[in-house]
């Protein structure tokens, strides 16, 4: 009598969506294989793409579409452009261990060259708007969201009871609202920004407050920081969609934050509005909750709160609390 083949426990993908071959293909190219380490923490356009591996567009667009198509990579519009950044795909999956495989051949010397450049070009696209617009911070609280907004939610997901000594610090600290906020906790504040523009508008925001004492600005690069824990808490409210690599900040932001140090991101969630880069300089529209929780656990952080606050002006400003792994 033959014997009754049982069912198996384990429910699997339907094939469609689980093309071994299909997917093994679209790794097995070496420029493939190189796109998708250079897109693990970053998005990139096309044409920034075509400038990282000397490819012509058309080529490139080819291969962009086989990844694309066995789920290896994702696009988002961003105004007029489309970037590209890698798929999320859970742990103990093909795409996941295969993406494992990818990464554990660095990139050549050549391509994170390239790299470099082209984020130093955003950082400068940024850092001129900045200097020929004295009164961005302005625009920003009239067209996008005011500090008040959103100082209360941050300054919620802080603690109060500090030892003396903590030290704070926020990366573009604006119009210096939340800066002021910090000094009240922590004994020592230091709000840094790389645009001397932004920060004079800061110095003259603050300058005759009585907290403004216990608060230290910096001139500079956050990534120049050295790589030490030295914060027990990082604050970045409206800053990530300046940023030329805004995963970076998370992967730098676990170098200078004590074990169980706080980050705080209030940050725009992902929009449509693209008149943003020309008026107020973003170089990103918006991120998805989803994306920042990522990256932040991805470089050693765990979630904490996740707020959203009413929309303003067609925008929804998000909140998001993390805690330094120890």
């Amino acid at each position: 009598m033959p014997t009754k083949l049982r069912k198996s426990a384990v429910s699997l993908p339907d094939p469609d969506d689980y093309d071994v071959v299909r997917v093994a293909k679209a790794v097995g190219d070496a420029l493939r294989a190189n796109i998708l380490r250079v897109l693990a923490s970053d998005s990139f356009g096309v044409q920034e793409l075509c400038s990282i591996f000397s490819t012509a567009q058309p080529a490139l667009s080819h291969h962009l579409k086989i990844l694309r198509e066995a789920d290896l990579v994702s696009q988002r519009k961003e105004g007029t452009n489309v970037f590209y950044r890698r798929s999320s795909h859970p742990d103990q999956t093909l795409h996941a261990a295969l993406f494992a495989a990818v990464d554990a051949q660095p990139l050549s010397a050549e391509i994170c060259a390239q790299i470099l450049t082209l984020n130093q070009q955003r950082a400068e696209r940024c850092q001129t708007f900045f200097a020929n617009n004295k009164d961005v911070l302005d625009q920003q609280d009239e067209l996008i969201c005011p500090a008040e907004v959103y100082l209360s939610c941050v300054m919620e997901n802080l603690p109060e009871d500090l030892q003396t000594g903590s030290r704070a610090l926020e990366v573009g600290p604006g119009n210096g609202t939340l800066l002021l906020g910090l000094s009240e906790r922590y004994g020592q504040v230091l709000g840094m920004d790389s645009s001397s523009t932004m920060l004079a508008a800061t110095a003259d925001a603050i300058a005759h407050q009585p907290a403004a004492k216990h608060i230290k600005l910096m001139q500079g690069d956050f990534f120049s920081l050295p790589n030490q824990p030295q914060f027990d808490a990082l604050v970045a409210a409206m800053v990530l969609h300046h940023m030329p690599s805004p995963e970076a900040f998370f992967q730098k932001a676990a170098k200078v934050t004590v074990p169980g140090g706080d980050l705080v991101i209030a940050e725009l969630c992902a929009h449509t509005q693209d008149w943003v880069t020309t008026t107020v300089g973003d170089l990103w529209l918006g991120f998805e909750p989803a994306v920042l929780s990522q990256w932040a656990e991805r470089h050693g952080f765990k979630i904490h709160d996740q707020q959203h606050l009413a929309q303003r002006n067609g925008f929804q400003v998000q909140v998001l609390s993390f805690e330094r792994n120890a």
